[in-house]
């Protein structure tokens, strides 16, 4: 039995559509799977190894209350960014980007203002600083990239964040000036 041509996506028992994301928004869920695992292993070693991520991970000896509390950022970020990864609809993640965005560069701007810091003998501050000049530069390019994006349609859903927290959003408002997003 054939299916009419109008039919409109097929849906799940849940709700849950099971039509075809657009490739955009695949890229950026892979991309928030990757930040918030990176997010995530500095979690791990701030809570559960705060020796260890003294001597693996940071160039500074940060005591265990210190590698806790960093350990608990990251950990809402790892968190935020993996609700992003499985969210139902495109804006329900409309804030991601300029969230990442946001945080990543604070690190960056900080990490070059203090390089004197760093032992660039060693493989961690590489990282770090490639992570820190990359991040910023990957959302920055991906949120320019969802400006151009259709919008998502009107049945859509309400967006995850309203009222003053979708202003940080990056994506094209769906009508009119975007401050009014915030009203």
């Amino acid at each position: 039995m054939s299916m009419p041509s109008d039919a409109g996506p097929v849906v799940k028992p849940s709700g849950r559509s099971l039509a075809p994301k657009s490739r955009f928004e695949s890229i950026c869920r892979v991309y928030y799977a990757f930040i918030g695992a990176n997010a995530l292993f500095v979690a791990i070693l701030g809570l559960l190894l705060p020796k260890t991520m003294a001597r693996t991970f940071t160039w500074l000896v940060l005591p265990p209350l210190h590698a806790r509390f960093v350990g608990v950022l990251y950990l809402f970020g790892a968190v935020y960014l993996f609700c992003c990864t499985i969210a139902r609809r495109s804006s329900h993640t409309d804030t991601a980007l300029g969230t990442i965005f946001i945080l990543t560069t604070i690190l960056g701007v900080l990490t070059f203002l203090n390089l004197k810091a760093f032992d660039f003998d060693t493989a961690r501050a590489w990282v770090w600083t490639t992570a820190y000049t990359l991040f910023p530069l990957s959302s920055l390019t991906l949120a320019w990239l969802a400006r151009r994006d259709p919008p998502p349609s009107a049945t859509g859903g309400a967006p995850l964040l309203g009222g003053p927290a979708r202003c940080f959003s990056l994506r094209r408002p769906r009508s009119g000036w975007p401050a009014s997003c915030c009203w």
